[in-house]
């Protein structure tokens, strides 16, 4: 592979793993109301809880996926440099 393709992959990995990164702060958030609610015996808060962040998760997604895919060629120079065919690699 080209060190621009990489540099560009690298690049695009690297976003990923910023904008990933409240999927894991959320996750344990769930779990942890979940286990409570479930040790309450309340079982409709669970499903309550589960559909909630099951709905804000989707949001989130959606949105930085749209900011990301509108404003790359923007953003990947930041971790790639300024090679056309790195930011081209990054955008695949």
């Amino acid at each position: 592979m080209p060190p621009t393709t990489v540099a560009g992959s690298t690049a695009s990995q690297q976003y990923e793993k910023m904008l990933g990164s409240y999927n894991v702060g959320l996750a344990a958030t769930t779990l942890t109301m979940m286990g409570q609610n479930l040790g309450a015996k309340k079982p409709k808060r669970v499903y309550r809880v589960f559909f909630y962040v099951l709905a804000l998760e989707f949001c989130l997604v959606l949105g930085t996926a749209s900011i990301v895919y509108a404003f790359g060629e923007s953003l990947i120079p930041i971790f790639a440099g300024n090679n056309a065919a790195a930011i081209e690699a990054g955008m695949l």
